[in-house]
């Protein structure tokens, strides 16, 4: 479809405009989708970091449904939902009522939480006990006994949690606290742009919501910063190289030149000099003398003789001194 009108077109839309054939409001309304965006709360995360989160994940999904069938011996599935960011203030509202907020580290990294709602703790350690697993119709706040019941659950989280990403990195977790109001959480300042990924988790015939809170700070470091391993294997690396290298150089010559004295005479004196001759020098008997490596003062040397062969004993080295 042409994009430049011709000049008869443009003067029929003209001469329509002015009978009012056609209207102008018509003609500035467009299909333009607009978004929202604040600059205070910039996107900070990048469509790879957001993609690397998802994969990790849905591995930590599955790896969840597995243990969590074994632990509380009844089905369980478990499967990622939504990967989004937002401002960890705004995440904290937006969460239910007696949530429990696992703060852990990945150690060397930065923090993170996973928030476990009232619709699955209960069932959870009602099915730890023995009972049904059936959520009670009254919300209520954990106990203290149903949160040291937890610790230990979210410990076994934890460490499938690290298993999902040892295919990326081998971070280690460790479980710092457990609060059952996120607004206490320190560690992650509200203004914190943090990555916010959902797991929708269905427990015997009970369905919740277990999301995972990672700050930027923390992703920027696991996910963009080279890994410990790589940087290990890069110094390895430059190891070898360092020492082939050396090996190389090790076979080359160099010449070596053992200065006596040095002094000042003019070019008439230079002209005029014949054997038998006496050149004053700058050295007395006794001093030390200089030692040039490829025509630069390395070393300050004493002279002698080895056998019958004349030498110099290294006294003092001029590397990096004046030349």
């Amino acid at each position: 479809m042409r994009n430049v009108l011709s000049q008869a077109e443009i003067d029929t839309l003209l001469q329509s405009l002015e009978q009012g054939a056609v209207d102008t409001e018509d003609l500035t309304k467009e299909n333009v989708r607009v978004r929202k965006y604040d600059f205070r709360r910039p996107n900070r995360f990048s469509k790879s970091n957001l993609s690397a989160l998802s994969l990790i994940h849905d591995n930590f999904a599955r790896q969840l449904a597995n243990f969590l069938t074994a632990y509380l011996r009844v089905p369980v599935t478990a499967k990622l939902a939504t990967v989004d960011q937002v401002a960890f203030e705004d995440l904290v509202v937006s969460l239910p009522a007696h949530t429990i907020a696992a703060v852990f580290a990945f150690t060397g990294y930065g923090p993170g939480i996973i928030n476990l709602g009232y619709d699955l703790s209960i069932p959870i350690m009602d099915l730890v006990c023995g009972g049904g697993g059936d959520v009670p119709k009254r919300g209520r706040p954990v106990t203290e006994i149903e949160v040291n019941m937890y610790r230990r659950l979210a410990a076994y989280m934890l460490e499938r949690y690290e298993a999902a990403w040892k295919d990326s990195m081998a971070p280690s977790c460790v479980l710092q606290s457990l609060e059952t109001n996120p607004r206490l959480v320190q560690s992650i300042p509200p203004q914190e742009m943090v990555a916010v990924v959902t797991l929708s988790l269905t427990i015997n015939k009970v369905q919740g919501i277990i999301s995972v809170c990672l700050p930027f700070m923390t992703i920027n470091s696991l996910i963009n910063k080279p890994r410990a391993d790589a940087v290990e294997a890069d110094k390895v690396d430059f190891r070898e190289r360092w020492l082939e290298r050396r090996k190389t150089l090790g076979q080359a010559t160099l010449a070596l030149t053992a200065m006596l004295g040095a002094g000042e005479i003019t070019v008439n004196e230079f002209l005029h000099l014949a054997v038998g001759d006496i050149v004053a020098v700058d050295k007395k008997p006794g001093d030390l003398i200089d030692l040039l490596v490829e025509d630069r003062r390395a070393f300050s040397v004493q002279p002698g003789v080895m056998g019958t062969h004349l030498a110099v004993q290294i006294v003092a080295s001029r590397l990096g001194g004046e030349e």
